[in-house]
């Protein structure tokens, strides 16, 4: 998993930086979680049978940021 966050990080250089801090958050079940900066959370779905639901959730969150 830190493999996938790794290539995250480093393809969105202009939004996290060059050395980006990232920690695991240890919560859920369904996802991996981790904090970048302390100021994004990045969600990494692990069970694919969650992907679905992973999808909603961006799509309701992108939605509620434009109202915003």
């Amino acid at each position: 998993m830190e493999d996938i966050m790794k290539q995250i990080t480093l393809r969105h250089k202009s939004l996290f930086g060059d050395n980006p801090q990232v920690y695991r958050i240890n919560v859920g079940f369904t996802n991996t979680l981790y904090n970048v900066n302390d100021e994004y959370i990045v969600k990494i779905c692990t069970d694919i049978n969650n992907e679905k639901n992973l999808r909603k959730k961006l799509i309701f969150i992108i939605q509620i940021k434009t109202i915003i």
